[in-house]
C-alpha cells in the first residue's frame, strides 16, 4: 500500500470560520490531490506510520510543486516519493515509487479548479507495493461558501502489475520446498474524495476527510478510510501539520497517524499580495501607443 495514501482525501468533517486574511491550507495528504493552488510552490515533508492486517509501515517523505513561469502561470510540476521500513515478520526497507505530477490549475484560492496527470515511476521495493508503473488522471475543485471552504476529488488510474517478492511453499506431494514469486496482475481503479475544512483561528485549521477507491490490483479490496487532522502556521509560510485515520475496509490501514512540516514558497507576509497575485500589465503595440499620447 503507497505510504502518501495514508491520508488521502475526502474531507468530510468540517465547517467553520475561515478568516479572509489566513493561510490558504491544502488537504492532509497527497499535496497533488488537494484543488488549492501551489503558487507560487509549496513542499510538504511528513513522517506516517500505518497499521495493517499483516503488517506495519514507518515512511518518511514528501513532495514539493512549483508554479511555472508567466508564460505557463497556470501549470505546475510536482514530485513525491519517500522512504519507507515495512515489518510482516520479516523486516523489509527502501525507496517509495517516485510520482511525476503535472497539474493545470484554475481559479483563485477561494475557488479553485485542478486537473492533472501523475505517472508513477517503478523505483520502490516490491515487497511493500511499489514497482509498478501507473498512470492517474485526476480532477479536484474547492469553493469557498461564505465561512466553509470545500473540497472534492475525482480519479482513475491504471495500475501496473504488483510482485510481491518470494515465499516458500511446499510441495504436498513430494515434500519438497520452493521459491515461489508472488504476483498480482494490476487493474483500473477510480477514486472518489470530498471534505470541508474548519479554521478554528488565524493560525490554526481542523482538517477531516474520507476516500474512497476501488481495488487497484486481483486479489486485493476497496480501500475507504477517514483521516482528521490539524494544521497550525507557525509563521505565513511554515506550517505543522499532524493527523489520525482509520480504515473502513479490509484493505485500508486499520490506523495511522501523522505529523510534518508544510513550506509555502515564496509567499509573502500576511496582508501582502504576491506578484502572481497582481493584474498582468498590459503590454501589447496599442497600450504602449495609447501610453505615448497620454
Amino acid at each position: 500500500m503507497n505510504w502518501r495514501k495514508i491520508v488521502l482525501p475526502f474531507s468530510l468533517f468540517a465547517g467553520g470560520f475561515v478568516y479572509a486574511d489566513s493561510v490558504p491550507v491544502h488537504l492532509l495528504g497527497s499535496t497533488y490531490e488537494s484543488a488549492l493552488s501551489a503558487n507560487p510552490g509549496y513542499s510538504e515533508f511528513r513522517v506516517i506510520y500505518q497499521n495493517y492486517r499483516n503488517s506495519d509501515h514507518l515512511g518518511i517523505g514528501g513532495d514539493t510543486y512549483l508554479r511555472m513561469p508567466p508564460s505557463l502561470r497556470s501549470v505546475e510540476i510536482g514530485l513525491c516519493t519517500g522512504y519507507e521500513y515495512v515489518s510482516n515478520g520479516d523486516s523489509d526497507q527502501g525507496l517509495t515509487d517516485i510520482d511525476v505530477v503535472v497539474r493545470y490549475a484554475m481559479g483563485d484560492d477561494d475557488d479553485n479548479l485542478i486537473s492533472g496527470l501523475l505517472i508513477s515511476l517503478p523505483t520502490g521495493m516490491e515487497a511493500a507495493g511499489y514497482g509498478g508503473t501507473d498512470i492517474e488522471l485526476f480532477g479536484a475543485a474547492r469553493y469557498g461558501l461564505y465561512r466553509v471552504s470545500m473540497e472534492g476529488f475525482i480519479a482513475a488510474r491504471l495500475n501496473g502489475n504488483l510482485e510481491l517478492g518470494e515465499t516458500t511453499q511446499v510441495d504436498p506431494r513430494t515434500g519438497e520446498e520452493r521459491k515461489v514469486t508472488i504476483n498480482r496482475d494490476g487493474k483500473p481503479s477510480g477514486r472518489i474524495g470530498a471534505g470541508l475544512l474548519l479554521s478554528l483561528s488565524q493560525s490554526t485549521t481542523f482538517m477531516g476527510h474520507i476516500s474512497a477507491e476501488t481495488a487497484r490490483w486481483d486479489g486485493f479490496e476497496s480501500d475507504i478510510h477517514v483521516t482528521t487532522g490539524i494544521d497550525y502556521r507557525l509563521s505565513s509560510t511554515v506550517g505543522f501539520r499532524s493527523g489520525i485515520g482509520i480504515g473502513l475496509s479490509d484493505d485500508a490501514p486499520d490506523f495511522e497517524m501523522s505529523a510534518g512540516l508544510s513550506l509555502d514558497w515564496g509567499r509573502p507576509p500576511d496582508n501582502e499580495k504576491s506578484i502572481h497575485d497582481l493584474p498582468h500589465e498590459d503590454t501589447s503595440p496599442a497600450e504602449e501607443e495609447k501610453r505615448t499620447i497620454i
